[in-house]
């Protein structure tokens, strides 16, 4: 019987134990979470642009803008088979 009252005690104990971490768990999980807020919160107020903001901005001057205004005039071979595309395939 004093073997049942001594596992039935060290199950309590471990249960306790388990508790007790996931409290501490709780705890340090919340600590963290307003951290971030905190972070989130003075990021904003400083007003920094983003990580992909700076990108965007660094990559803007080096990017290649198509013209459409020019105009390409077709090779001859093309403009032959264009005109008569009927004698180019006998």
């Amino acid at each position: 019987k004093a073997a049942y009252v001594l596992v039935y005690m060290q199950q309590q104990k471990k249960e306790e134990e388990k508790q007790k971490q996931l409290e501490e768990f709780k705890k340090r999980e919340e600590e963290e979470l307003k951290a971030l807020e905190e972070y989130a919160r003075k990021a904003q107020e400083e007003d920094e642009p983003s990580i992909a903001e700076q990108i965007e901005e660094v990559m803007e001057p080096e990017r290649t803008r198509p013209d459409f205004t020019e105009v390409i005039e077709p090779e001859q071979a093309v403009q032959e088979m264009m005109e008569d595309p009927i004698h180019m395939l006998l």
